[in-house]
């Protein structure tokens, strides 16, 4: 369906990340639980979709996770 094929991927430092089914948020959003901790790095969420009009869209989300610190004592 429309939204399984919204989502391309996400890869991290040690390659794909495994994902849950994505499912639809709302109008506009799409919700995806990742099935595993990350750790620290950079990553990258790749989209695609259509729109209403048939055009294809796609792009890119770069993010990163730093590594935890402790607690101050």
């Amino acid at each position: 369906d429309r939204v399984a094929r919204a989502l391309t991927g996400i890869t991290g430092p040690a390659g794909a990340i495994k994902l849950d089914a994505p499912r639809a948020g709302g109008e506009r959003s799409l919700v995806v639980a990742v099935g595993t901790t990350l750790e620290p790095g950079a990553y990258r969420i790749a989209w695609k979709t259509a729109g209403d009009d048939g055009h294809v869209i796609s792009g890119t989300v770069d993010f990163s996770v730093k590594a935890r610190t402790p607690p101050a004592q």
